[in-house]
């Protein structure tokens, strides 16, 4: 497994931009919600076109995806992909690439790794050599891939129909490579969130807007409403928490099928008037700034993209010991750990940082510089810059490792 240093262009060995070959990418990604998957294919196709490296998406039509490239001038490629065995589906990603002749084919879901490489292959009979582009899987969760995968089939898809799988965390990469994906064939990259942008309203008139009483202290989380995201344990924790003379209140960022769920809980604990369900928000930086600590309760985490906007956003940091997690948040260094699914433990956590303001301010700033050191936009596309160079034979640095 290959693991790109988590530091600074510059000491990785990266050529200038203008000493550096140009290359094209289409990428592909087969969903129909706005998670952080679809975010990050964004935030990935739009910095490599920015800085010159023709770039654009293949998603399904309709999508929220689709409607974000348009709005950033992103070449987009709608096309209908209703399983990862979609012939139909391969015949028009085919017609697409012999139209836009990228170099470097990027799955970002599972179901794309399988297209692409059924559309390559079908490439590769059938079209001339110049036609034949790299493709590169994108894995992002941190789970077996015979969890959900078909029996045979799974492990061929992942050794045969993508030349590299791009890890977002080092533990992803264990998963693959104790699964039997070829160590050389593993690149960790982690995902890269941008600056956050200037919260459009202040905290206390977000809170009178979301209805949130403007007395007490916030905790927050902004995810999917799904049951992997542990968002019920955070509910539980709220009740938990020492009493104070204003009580503490709960706001939960997000949409998705574990809403009723979740409300239902809440007033079975007798704290509906403390829980806010506030569904999607396109401002998420006045959400987050509007926090005292940010409670991040997954029960499984490929990375956790949200932690990274929260330490963004100067927010001490609590979140469960899963995944790619611990390579963000570090023990009494940038925020609190605690087992996944055990409300008292985030309870006391939650506690703890409430009660030691200027310790959470501490942990808050230590995790804010490692995520501008190590997990930005910028850094995201020169490390997959970099693999690019090696796929193509053009990195000289690669050779000698």
């Amino acid at each position: 497994m290959l693991v790109d240093e988590l530091a600074s262009p510059s000491k990785r060995g990266f050529l200038p931009m203008s000493d550096r070959s140009t290359y094209s990418t289409l990428h592909v990604n087969t969903s129909r919600d706005w998670r952080g998957g679809e975010r990050q294919t964004l935030l990935l196709a739009e910095a490599l076109h920015s800085a010159g490296h023709p770039s654009g998406v293949i998603c399904p039509p309709n999508s929220p995806l689709e409607e974000r490239c348009r709005q950033q001038g992103l070449p987009v490629f709608p096309v209908p992909m209703k399983s990862e065995v979609d012939l139909a589906a391969c015949r028009k990603l085919i017609q697409v690439i012999r139209q836009e002749s990228p170099q470097i084919i990027q799955a970002h879901t599972a179901h794309a790794h399988t297209l692409c490489g059924l559309a390559r292959l079908g490439i590769r009979w059938g079209g001339p050599q110049h036609l034949r582009p790299a493709v590169i899987a994108q894995r992002r969760v941190p789970f077996s891939i015979h969890r959900s995968g078909t029996p045979f089939f799974t492990p061929w898809k992942y050794r045969r129909l993508a030349d590299h799988l791009i890890a977002v965390s080092q533990q992803v990469g264990r998963i693959l490579e104790g699964d039997g994906v070829p160590a050389d064939q593993i690149r960790v990259i982690p995902d890269g969130v941008p600056a956050l942008p200037t919260p459009e309203t202040s905290p206390t008139l977000w809170r009178q807007q979301h209805g949130v009483p403007d007395k007490g202290l916030l905790i927050g989380s902004v995810g999917h409403l799904s049951q992997e995201k542990g968002h019920v344990h955070l509910i539980e924790a709220l009740s938990h928490l020492r009493i104070r003379e204003q009580p503490t209140q709960l706001v939960i960022v997000g949409e998705g099928t574990e809403r009723a769920h979740l409300t239902r809980r809440a007033q079975e604990l007798g704290i509906s008037d403390r829980v806010h369900l506030i569904g999607f928000q396109k401002d998420v930086s006045s959400a987050l700034h509007a926090l005292d600590v940010y409670a991040h309760p997954s029960l499984e985490e490929g990375l956790g993209t949200s932690i990274l906007d929260a330490l963004q956003a100067l927010r001490p940091v609590v979140a469960s010991r899963v995944g790619g997690i611990p390579e963000v948040i570090e023990q009494m260094v940038t925020g609190h750990l605690v087992s996944p699914g055990d409300p008292e433990a985030l309870a006391v956590s939650i506690d703890e940082l409430l009660d030691d303001p200027e310790k959470a301010a501490g942990y808050a700033q230590a995790g804010q510089k490692r995520c501008l050191e190590n997990y930005s936009v910028e850094a995201m596309r020169e490390a997959n810059l970099h693999l690019y160079s090696h796929i193509c034979g053009n990195n000289s640095d690669e050779s000698e490792r």
